[in-house]
Formats: C-alpha cells, sequence, structure tokens
C-alpha cells in the first residue's frame, strides 16, 4: 500500500509540475482516488488495483502526452504516458483513469 500511495503522490507531483509550464493544463484536477481496491473496478486482466482519476474542468481538451508518472523519487520519468495517442486526450469535462500498479 505503501508503493500505491508513493506512486499517486509521484504521479500528481508530476502532473502539478506540467501544469506549472503548459498552458491549459492547469485545468486538471485529481478527482477520483482508490488505495484500497477489493471489489471496485478492474484491470484489463482482472485484477483489483488501487488507482487515481484525473479530470478536465475546463472546456478545452488537454493532451497529457509526454508528461511521465512514477512511483520512485529517483526515476521521475519512470512511466512516460505516450505521446500521440488518443486515449491521452482528456476531453472538456472528462477524465482519465491510471492504474497504481506498479506497471507500466
Amino acid at each position: 500500500m505503501k508503493q500505491s500511495v508513493k506512486f499517486i503522490l509521484t504521479g500528481l507531483l508530476l502532473l502539478f509540475q506540467v501544469s506549472l509550464f503548459g498552458q491549459t493544463v492547469v485545468d486538471l484536477r485529481l478527482n477520483e482516488l482508490l488505495i484500497t481496491n477489493t471489489e471496485d473496478y478492474q484491470d484489463d486482466f482482472g485484477v483489483h488495483s488501487s488507482w487515481f482519476e484525473v479530470f478536465n474542468i475546463g472546456y478545452g481538451t488537454v493532451d497529457i502526452g509526454g508528461c511521465y508518472l512514477s512511483n520512485d523519487p529517483n526515476d521521475l520519468k519512470k512511466y512516460p504516458i505516450p505521446r500521440g495517442d488518443v486515449l491521452t486526450q482528456i476531453k472538456p469535462r472528462q477524465h482519465i483513469l491510471f492504474w497504481a500498479d506498479n506497471k507500466p
């Protein structure tokens, strides 16, 4: 569980860092967070992993491609979010869900 919390906090710090330099990334908010997932959503492999949701409060699409998530303060670029993927674009008033399972 401690590892999941580190992963989530590091990811949030990276999103905050991007918001300092981006034009529309400031519209992103941490909307939901589930640390102990025993009966809720399952990932594509049927596993109940921790997850967090980022919500776009703005009225423009935000592309988070090129950002990073990490659970290691010594390796902040551990999990790159791919550029050019339609799944990394958060539409206005929509969200994206990240699994905090220590897998890329």
